[in-house]
């Protein structure tokens, strides 16, 4: 992780200057008295002055008047067409940054960002600047380019009547305030790599994924040489987040059989394209379909979401389940640490390679290694996690688009399905008084009604205790109207408090903080004499 280091400077005013930059484009520097013109002014007044400049001599003074009751905020704006941004291209720039200096006696609450001309936010930041501090504010502006260039775009789904001809830079205060404005400009620092993998396909096919992720957009060239090291695949795109899988099936399918390797070549072609980095991203194998497995399993961290067509990394050991039986057995079980009174999960993947699998879990014989007592069930289970269709939402950047991991599904069966990845949540709940110690059992995996076998579990339980009730203060929104919307409207009797239920018993906090009414009391003295609510949202 790349680590800031910011210098306060008291002598003089100077803008914060990162030592990776290695490029800039100036939009604005105020040292022409007409540079003015190109801004528009909502509710605030401003002149060029020659002093508390950080770029040159000059700055704007911006006075920001009172807003008036449920009027528009006071703000500036500058539009950021082609004359500013050469040919409308975004690929070259991380950061758009501004200068801004307070010398009021209080405290300034700034907002910043960019706009598409209709007025929808995709990027934006809040900002504090104390008194008499000078302070570079910083917009993200890596994702741009796949919004506003059709070329660049790496987005599955993008709405056509929303793309923009240009972008607008606003900046408003929250408050009746003035400040002085100075040297907007984009910035593009080093290519950083943020991630870079090479993810396996477990059936040996030669399906891989190259992924890579980089501060912003630069040239990746991937390159996939054979056994006898001759170049059998490339791939060139301009991007910031890289996810190629090689081939279909038919074209791997003539692909002899061997060990093949994939480096990366990344370009940052605007500022730095000598010499290009280079890297090697391992090895692979293409093994005959016979000797192949039909049903593989891997174990993932519960703190990772496990995308629709994720693949293991090269590393993670992967158990397999071959057409003639035979188990391609896991080299570790799967592990869980909680203490008492606690929840506690775990993630096993499942994917298949050619057919629809119906899948039954069950956990079995998990008991006290030394005592031999049975871990308590009660509470626990195995969950599918289901999947949601996410859209882009325009106002900001998100990881990602398109099928998201999210609901816990208690189904009692579940259906793998070729090519997609079949996350199963392992839940489970101890007690105040289980048994400090060791527990080993399995997971018994059943195909079509039939057990195929069984991954080792794990659990490990701490000679400690978590309170009953919540002692932590959370903030956290819980919006009523969804549910209702999820089940049509309208919820049954009680069902709402279900759903409140399990909020709180796992210890957060049943309120939403982004609520403008008056809280539900029935509800908040409910929870509150129960022991697991100390906090509430007032307004």
């Amino acid at each position: 992780m790349r680590m800031l280091l910011s210098f306060l400077v008291f002598s003089f005013l100077s803008p914060l200057v990162t030592a990776s930059q290695v490029g800039e484009l100036l939009l604005a520097d105020f040292e022409d008295p007409a540079s003015l013109r190109k801004w528009q002014l909502k509710n605030v007044t401003a002149e060029i002055v020659s002093e508390n400049g950080t770029q040159g001599l000059s700055s704007a003074h911006l006075t920001f008047k009172k807003r008036e009751d449920k009027s528009d905020w006071s703000r500036v704006i500058l539009k950021l067409d082609r004359s500013l941004i050469p040919r409308g291209d975004w690929v070259p720039y991380e950061n758009l940054l501004f200068d801004v200096v307070n010398r009021s006696e209080k405290v300034i609450e700034l907002r910043a960002g960019l706009t598409y001309e209709q007025g929808q936010r995709v990027s934006s930041g809040t900002y504090l600047i104390r008194p008499g501090e000078m302070k570079t504010c910083k917009v993200p502006v890596a994702h741009l380019y796949r919004k506003m260039t059709p070329e660049y775009l790496a987005r599955e789904e993008m709405d056509a009547e929303r793309r923009s001809e240009f972008l607008s830079f606003y900046l408003l205060a929250i408050a009746e305030d003035e400040l002085y404005l100075d040297n907007v400009r984009l910035v593009a620092d080093e290519i950083e790599i943020k991630q870079m993998a090479l993810l396996d396909d477990p059936f040996g096919t030669g399906q891989v994924t190259t992924v890579c992720d980089l501060n912003r957009a630069a040239q990746c060239d991937v390159r996939i040489s054979g056994p006898e090291g001759s170049l059998m695949a490339r791939k060139v795109a301009l991007t910031d987040r890289l996810r190629w899988r090689w081939g279909n099936p038919d074209e791997l399918e003539t692909m002899p059989s061997g060990t093949y390797s994939v480096t990366l070549t990344i370009t940052d072609v605007k500022w730095q394209p000598d010499p290009p980095s280079q890297h090697d991203l391992g090895n692979f194998e293409i093994i005959p379909e016979q000797e192949a497995a039909h049903m593989v399993a891997w174990y993932v961290p519960s703190t990772q979401k496990v995308m629709l067509h994720s693949r293991p990394d090269q590393d993670t050991p992967v158990s397999g389940w071959q057409e003639n039986g035979r188990i391609i057995e896991p080299e570790e079980p799967l592990r869980i640490e909680m203490a008492r009174n606690e929840f506690e999960g775990a993630q096993v993947v499942f994917l298949v390679r050619s057919r629809v699998f119906r899948l039954n879990l069950r956990i079995e014989s998990l008991r006290h290694r030394e005592s031999g007592k049975q871990f308590p069930m009660e509470g626990s289970g195995v969950f599918q996690v289901g999947y949601v269709k996410t859209r882009d939402p325009l106002y900001y950047e998100v990881d990602h688009i398109g099928w998201w991991p999210d609901a816990l599904l208690p189904a009692r069966q579940m259906y793998a399905v070729p090519g997609e990845c079949m996350p199963v949540w392992i839940n489970l709940k101890s007690q105040t008084e289980t048994e400090a110690g060791l527990y080993r059992g399995q997971l018994v995996v059943s195909v079509n009604g039939a057990d195929v076998g069984s991954l080792p579990l794990e659990v490990r339980v701490y000679d400690s205790s978590i309170p009953t009730e919540t002692t932590i203060r959370t903030a956290f929104a819980t919006y009523d109207s969804l549910f209702e919307e999820i089940h049509g409207g309208r919820l049954p009797n009680g069902l709402l408090r279900k759903y409140h239920q399990f909020i709180a018993d796992h210890r957060l906090n049943v309120d939403n903080i982004y609520r403008s009414t008056p809280p539900d009391i029935e509800t908040i003295e409910y929870f509150h004499k129960r022991g697991q609510l100390n906090a509430f949202n007032l307004k």
